[in-house]
């Protein structure tokens, strides 16, 4: 049986990479103007959670390194420059109705990336991301937010790589 089920897999695995399939976290990014170098100008972020400024950038560095070409540098002379728009992040419970507990909480983020050329000048906006992440209790919150936050990110540059914006 179990023979079965590993041969199962992995033909399963073997067609998947066949047929040209890919994870969208390998695809790599293509910027605008093709830069190489992006500096992270602003986090526009009207929550409450400060912490999310840090997220993003460091979820920005790691993901554009690993599916590009370009590095985030720290200096005004950069090829782009990004702004993350935080449009709306928020939290809310979902109650069963029969004693009205709380049995489940949502973090809801949307996000647009906002990219400039040198002189200042906008070449490129995605088109706003949302997810929302589950989570069972308050100590979950900030882990939730993050995934969402995260997942939002990828979802803008995937645009970059599939020409969807």
């Amino acid at each position: 049986m179990y023979l079965k089920s590993f041969i199962l897999s992995i033909a399963i695995v073997l067609i998947t990479l066949g047929c040209g399939y890919h994870f969208s976290s390998t695809v790599p990014i293509v910027f605008p103007n093709n830069a190489k170098t992006i500096i992270i100008q602003k986090v526009i972020n009207p929550s409450q959670e400060p912490w999310l400024e840090g997220e993003i950038r460091s979820f920005l560095n790691e993901e554009i390194t690993k599916r590009s070409n370009a590095k985030i540098i720290s200096q005004n002379t950069a090829d782009l420059s990004l702004i993350v728009r935080i449009e709306h992040i928020s939290t809310s419970e979902q109650t069963k109705e029969e004693n009205d507990l709380t049995f489940k909480y949502a973090a809801k983020v949307s996000l647009s990336l906002i990219f400039k050329d040198s002189k200042g000048v906008v070449v490129l906006k995605t088109k706003p991301t949302t997810y929302s992440e589950s989570y069972t209790s308050e100590a979950e919150k900030k882990e939730a937010l993050a995934k969402a936050v995260d997942e939002c990110l990828r979802l803008g540059l995937n645009q970059l790589s599939n020409n969807d914006f």
